[in-house]
């Protein structure tokens, strides 16, 4: 994949820009004496955004790279991965875009050394409410605008252009390690001194991620950047999971090691939205090889459930009347030291579901702060045929929620 280059950027800025005089004139927008300030625009959502949807340039020597904000990580993975380099961290919903994931709560599994995916940004381009494109940095003039993004606030009144990322040279594959265990208590004090050392068994770890699903039971994913030479005992041909073989989440059964390239492991979980895939089947091996990789992936997910949450909502009730695990979705935040607390109560409220999570640092900058409040347990609680706009069992939602209070957590997303 190329770079769009900056042509192509400011011909973009300018479209978005044209948009807004268009559809906000400037006698009718605010007369704010500081850009950035003031209410949104009433059709704001109409703006030409679409072809801000590219990396704009990368920057080896200075590591960093300008990417527009419609822009989906597996995009930018597969660009950077290309060149030897990565951003700090990744979210684990690759399928998110850049926008989206900096604006939002975002964690990938590199989250417990860096934090969530917003601290890889350096600065922002902003379309303000008045019309006009602005920069916003940490220490700059919009230093509070550019703060609230990152942190997970959202937008508010400005829309996203682009924002320069902090990228890193690294090597081309990811060794990955599952370790089982037999509850969610010896999981979370085995993860807490992985975190503390830095590594396990004199080899250091990169990435960490857990799953507590039936097939497995408590299993924590541990990954390891390396080439190709430093990991002989593994296969010549890397693992992928996007083709009709078994899902990622297949692969994560204890005692056993992998070895991906770099691009593959950052966008593991994308092809079969964790769990998600299993609503259409594509468990099984026989779908799996009959069912196009190219129409895979969180935005054909969304698009198959909006058919069965509408017309086809009958025959999905019909087909999952024998299922026990509620639909719900929820992402949340608990206390690391409380996880084990939590996915008792999950296990409770909706036997069957199956937990992401992903050691997150809420502080990295902060050195001064104990390291036993520096961790959170950044769950994700996706039930089969759920997602986030419609799909919820209400109960079991609001359930998961007390849950997440009474383990002195919170939300991370709206949930219904």
């Amino acid at each position: 994949m190329r770079v769009v280059g900056f042509g192509a950027h400011n011909a973009a800025i300018g479209d978005l820009v044209h948009s807004a005089y268009t559809i906000t004139p400037p006698s009718e927008r605010p007369a704010d004496s500081s850009p950035g300030l003031g209410p949104l625009p009433p059709h704001l959502e109409s703006l030409a955004t679409r072809r801000l949807c590219g990396v704009v340039s990368i920057d080896e020597s200075a590591g960093t790279a300008l990417v527009q904000a419609r822009c989906p990580f597996t995009q930018v993975v597969k660009v950077l991965a290309a060149r030897g380099l990565m951003p700090l961290d990744v979210p684990a919903t690759a399928g998110r875009t850049l926008g989206g994931a900096i604006s939002r709560t975002s964690v990938g599994s590199a989250a417990f050394r860096v934090g969530q995916v917003g601290n890889s940004v350096l600065e922002m381009e902003l379309l303000a409410p008045s019309g006009d494109v602005i920069d916003a940095k940490p220490d700059g003039p919009n230093q509070e605008v550019f703060a609230g993004i990152v942190r997970g606030d959202g937008p508010g009144d400005h829309v996203i252009i682009s924002a320069r990322l902090a990228v890193r040279a690294v090597p081309a594959f990811v060794a990955t390690r599952q370790i089982g265990f037999a509850s969610p208590a010896e999981l979370q004090e085995a993860m807490g001194s992985v975190i503390q050392s830095g590594g396990l068994d004199g080899e250091p770890v990169d990435f960490i991620e857990a799953v507590c699903a039936p097939a497995t039971g408590p299993v924590m994913s541990l990954g390891r950047l390396v080439g190709l030479a430093e990991a002989p005992h593994h296969a010549v041909t890397p693992s992928r999971y996007c083709g009709s073989g078994p899902t990622y989440a297949d692969s994560l059964t204890p005692g056993s090691t992998d070895l991906l390239t770099l691009s593959d492991y950052l966008t593991r979980w994308e092809p079969d939205g964790y769990w998600r895939s299993a609503r259409y089947g594509l468990r099984a091996l026989l779908v799996r090889k009959i069912w196009p990789a190219r129409l895979r992936g969180r935005s054909i997910y969304d698009r198959l459930d909006r058919f069965w949450d509408g017309p086809g909502q009958g025959l999905d009730q019909l087909i999952r009347q024998r299922s026990r695990t509620p639909r719900v979705f929820c992402e949340v935040a608990v206390p690391l030291d409380k996880f084990a607390q939590f996915a008792e109560s999950v296990a409770t409220i909706a036997p069957g579901l199956p937990i992401w999570m992903a050691p997150l640092q809420t502080n990295p900058a902060d050195a001064a702060t104990p390291p036993t409040t520096q961790f959170e347990a950044y769950c994700g609680l996706w039930g089969p045929g759920a997602h986030q706009k419609t799909g919820h069992n209400p109960q079991a939602q609001a359930a998961l929620v007390e849950a997440t209070t009474q383990a002195s957590g919170h939300p991370t997303r709206p949930h219904p």
